[in-house]
């Protein structure tokens, strides 16, 4: 099974994050203070510039309570890109919390569309 994340230029996408714990989606809402989440997407590791960037208040989290998240890449962020792999990372901030995956890397692909050059 594929973690990629793959879009077409031009193309909006709701893309949806299973947070889980130990192996199992648990209840986001549960902590206090609430996790806070960012993605980013840039071309290279190295990189200091980002190409695309969520912060934690474009997520969406009405499914935070069964341990989704989701954020929607828009078509103006995906029709300047070229087609190609990029990398994404998601952070998530638990405080007081050292079971939870900080972070985590994905492939981000860019398909070329017909409609876009």
């Amino acid at each position: 099974m594929s973690n990629d994340i793959v879009i077409r230029q031009g193309e909006a996408k709701k893309v949806t994050f299973l947070i889980k714990r130990r192996g199992v989606a648990f209840d986001l809402t549960t902590f206090d203070p609430a996790p806070e989440f960012r993605f980013v997407v840039k071309e290279l590791i190295g990189d200091t510039e980002y190409i695309i960037e969520k912060e934690d208040t474009d997520f969406i989290k009405d499914e935070a309570a069964d341990g989704y998240v989701s954020i929607i890449v828009t078509p103006a962020e995906t029709a300047a890109l070229s087609p190609g792999s990029y990398l994404a990372e998601l952070e998530s901030i638990f405080e007081d919390d050292v079971d939870v995956d900080r972070s985590r890397v994905f492939t981000f692909v860019v398909e070329r569309s017909v409609f876009h050059d």
